[in-house]
């Protein structure tokens, strides 16, 4: 502090300014590290570690949970009883029909478009059916022209 206020002493008698009694006023400068602080990377490192490990536990018990859900829907599939004991039901066959029958099996009714399932095939209006022509669909029922001109209505069972 000497040497600074012995400058000034200099400049003012150089530039002929009168001098009052100077106030000494301790002055604290503040370094600032050129780098981080030992303590602050090891804060920093430590953070990283603790959200990493969170991260991967986190990840660890989400596939557990996942395995074990999933581990309990094969257990619910698989059959409790022996199968010999289990009755499976049979595949149903389609009943022998004369040739010239028409069986309505189903119809799909939507906004946009509407089909009948009829002989287990899907048909439109206008389609040509064994026996005549598909010419009606509706909710609960569908319009067959016979080809001797007669008209067969096929309700929903």
């Amino acid at each position: 502090m000497s040497i600074i206020n012995d400058a000034i002493k200099k400049a003012r008698k150089e530039f002929e300014i009168e001098t009052k009694p100077a106030i000494k006023v301790p002055i604290k400068t503040a370094s600032l590290p050129l780098s981080p602080a030992k303590s602050e990377t090891s804060e920093v490192k430590w953070t990283a570690i603790v959200v990493i490990s969170l991260v991967v536990i986190a990840s660890l018990l989400g596939s557990l949970f996942l395995y074990k859900h999933m581990s309990g829907m094969e257990r619910e599939l698989k059959p409790s009883a022996p199968l010999a004991r289990t009755r499976i039901p049979k595949k149903i066959l389609p009943t022998e029909r004369p040739e010239n029958s028409i069986v309505l099996n189903g119809i799909v009714y939507g906004p946009v478009d509407k089909w009948a399932i009829i002989n287990d095939k899907i048909a439109r209006e206008g389609d040509a059916l064994s026996g005549g022509t598909l010419i009606l669909i509706e909710k609960d029922f569908v319009e067959i022209r016979g080809d001797n001109g007669e008209k067969l209505i096929l309700e929903l069972r």
